[in-house]
């Protein structure tokens, strides 16, 4: 298992991977790189300096603090996004969307199937989160 420092230098090395494909114009892997670093930072609790370091400081107006970027620009994440949804490349966008039959079956479910279903979500998001960070 990675240490906290360990994952800290790979979400660092995630910006620069994210500034990269942006600057070749491959949004849809920047965005999803991005979406990553924020659930993985999420995930582990990343303590806020480094969050900061990140993502940027978004402070209230009552704090009196400038607002700064991250090592993940906030301009260059929204751009990603907009050409992700321009490009039909994300779930953004209404046919990428689960059909409303899905959640007519959801419905029928019992509580054990739902759980049993959350329980594999789960699954899928820890298998996602173990290939980013021991890649």
């Amino acid at each position: 298992m990675l240490s906290p420092e360990q994952i800290r230098k790979k979400l660092l090395k995630e910006a620069e991977e994210f500034n990269a494909y942006y600057d070749a114009k491959k949004y849809a892997p920047a965005k999803r790189i991005y979406d990553t670093a924020r659930l993985i930072s999420a995930f582990i609790d990343l303590p806020e300096p480094d969050h900061i370091l990140l993502f940027g400081n978004r402070s209230y107006k009552e704090d009196h603090e400038e607002l700064t970027d991250g090592l993940f620009p906030e301009w260059r994440v929204d751009k990603a996004v907009l050409f992700c949804i321009q490009s039909g490349d994300t779930y953004d966008k209404e046919d990428h969307r689960p059909s409303a039959e899905i959640f007519y079956y959801w419905e029928k479910l019992s509580d054990a199937g739902k759980d049993a279903l959350k329980e594999y979500a789960a699954c899928l998001v820890e298998k996602e989160l173990h290939q980013r960070l021991y890649a």
